[in-house]
């Protein structure tokens, strides 16, 4: 049960970084409420990885880099809860 809690979580925000980097290649208004709603769940994720990480030119790879940590580490916990 908490397996599958933490599972859905960790998919949720790698769906939601999805979703912000395919925002960032459209002109969005920045307070449009779903732009708003993804930078408050995302930012305490990539903002931590572009600290880290500088841009390669026009790229960000933060979300990228976010989303293979998520990854690796909801995998890891995943598997030690069940």
């Amino acid at each position: 049960m908490i397996a599958e809690i933490v599972e859905l979580t960790f998919l949720a925000l790698t769906i939601a970084i999805i979703g912000r980097a395919l925002l960032s290649w459209f002109p969005i208004d920045p307070r449009n409420p779903i732009a708003e709603m993804l930078v408050k769940v995302t930012d305490p994720i990539l903002s931590p990885i572009r600290s880290i990480m500088p841009r390669l030119g026009m790229f960000d790879l933060a979300p990228l880099v976010a989303i293979i940590l998520l990854q690796v580490i909801g995998g890891i916990i995943v598997d030690k809860l069940r």
